[in-house]
């Protein structure tokens, strides 16, 4: 086991536009992501989360310590690092680091206040709630291919419980560190709800990739702001 201790901040988020056609579905869909904002954080937008707890890991080499990941907030030249037990900071692939949502906490892209503007939302057609999220970085920032390509990196799925209206999965792809154009697909899946400070947060875990379950975490405490 070891000690996990997840951040999430404002900065760390992409902005958020909703991009939806003008019907009666769209409107409903308008209406049900509003909800679902509410039911993570009823009454003020929250601005940072800081979970502590337990993780297991099944892939990967950190049996026990601390492990500590960062993102930066959108920008041309965005950054994201991983450190491990041996406290050395390493950066992520780029091709990973553009993922639009925090894969721990994607109930931050619930919210539309002080978000920024490069990330968009739009609806899947399914008997669950879902949304998907992207980057669409403004023309003239990036070149033609580089936009494209952190549009599809930056793909994101996300289903709501169709009664609560809270985060059940997160579905993308993470790829290689030499090799883009392989996509490994994840699915984080969130339960065991508990309020804290009057927010609904996931108190369980669990990341899998291709299928085959990498950690499982267990927060044990948070602190909201």
């Amino acid at each position: 086991m070891l000690s996990f201790c997840l951040l999430c901040r404002t900065c760390v988020l992409l902005s958020l536009s909703l991009v939806l056609p003008v019907s009666a579905a769209s409107l409903e869909l308008a209406e049900v992501s509003t909800q679902a904002a509410q039911a993570f954080s009823p009454t003020t937008p929250v601005a940072s989360v800081v979970m502590t707890g337990t993780a297991q890991w099944s892939a990967g080499d950190l049996s026990n310590g601390t492990r500590v990941e960062t993102q930066s907030a959108i920008a041309d030249d965005r950054t994201c690092t991983w450190t491990g037990k041996d406290g050395t900071a390493h950066n992520v692939a780029s091709s990973n680091c553009w993922t639009s949502t925090v894969w721990f906490l994607p109930h931050l892209a619930l919210q539309t206040v002080g978000q920024p503007t490069s990330l968009q939302r739009a609806p899947i057609s399914d008997s669950v709630p879902h949304l998907r999220y992207s980057l669409h970085i403004a023309p003239g920032r990036t070149s033609a291919a580089t936009t494209a390509l952190i549009q599809t990196w930056s793909q994101a799925d996300l289903k709501l419980d169709h009664t609560t209206l809270l985060p059940a999965s997160l579905k993308y792809s993470i790829h290689p560190d030499q090799n883009s154009s392989v996509d490994l697909q994840v699915e984080v899946r969130y339960s065991n709800y508990k309020a804290v400070s009057g927010v609904q947060l996931p108190m369980h875990i669990e990341r899998y990739v291709n299928g085959t379950v990498q950690v499982s975490i267990d927060i044990a405490s948070a602190v909201i702001n």
